[in-house]
C-alpha cells in the first residue's frame, strides 16, 4: 500500500513540474497532478483503515478480510 501512495504523490509531483515546464500542456498536467495527489490520498485512507491491498484498476483497498474498504477518509 504505501508503495502505491509513494507512487501516486511522485506522480503528482511529476506532473506538477511538467505543467510549469511546458506551458503548452499546463492545464493538462495541473489535471493529472490533482488526479494523481487524490489518488494518493485515496490510499492513505485506506491505510488509516487497515487495508493492505491497493486494486489500481478499480482504486480499490481490501482490508486483510478481503473486504473491500472504502479509501475517501484521507480526501
Amino acid at each position: 500500500m504505501e508503495a502505491w501512495q509513494t507512487y501516486y504523490h511522485r506522480s503528482a509531483v511529476l506532473y506538477a513540474e511538467i505543467a510549469e515546464i511546458d506551458r503548452g500542456h499546463h492545464h493538462e498536467a495541473l489535471y493529472w497532478a490533482e488526479r494523481e495527489l487524490q489518488k494518493a490520498m485515496l490510499v492513505t485512507g485506506a491505510i488509516k483503515k487497515g487495508a493492505t491491498f491497493w486494486n489500481p484498476w478499480t482504486e480499490s483497498a481490501l482490508s486483510p478480510g478481503r473486504e473491500e474498504v472504502d479509501g475517501d477518509e484521507g480526501i
